[in-house]
């Protein structure tokens, strides 16, 4: 398989989970590392993890005391700082990451970021 797949090109919406290159991945790795001792990474676990810390910025412009309302109108033209990865949202782009990672894999069957 690894022949078949050497030089292939990947494009990931989340900076690699297994590269330290990025504040974002750094610190996403100190955090699952320090919950799940020994547990791989992932691409899900660190898209899970910049969705909840997007989601508690996001409770942050909603107020001390959020509502659906209140969460709405926060997100409403937020730019949002997450280690250094810029997350954005608008009343006309609710997709709030345009990031696009890209990977090739090695001759030996790695991905090379």
């Amino acid at each position: 398989m690894k022949d078949l797949a050497h030089g292939m090109i990947f494009a990931q919406v989340m900076p690699s989970p297994w590269e330290r290159k990025t504040a974002v991945t750094r610190a996403y790795q100190d955090a699952f590392s320090k919950a799940y001792p020994g547990k791989p990474f992932s691409y899900g676990s660190l898209e899970g993890y910049v969705t909840a810390r997007a989601l508690v910025e996001a409770l942050k412009l909603a107020g001390p005391k959020p509502t659906r309302a209140s969460f709405v109108a926060g997100l409403r033209n937020a730019s949002l700082n997450i280690e250094g990865l810029r997350v954005s949202y608008s009343d006309k782009a609710h997709t709030g990451l345009s990031l696009v990672d890209l990977a090739i894999v090695t001759r030996e069957g790695t991905f090379r970021h």
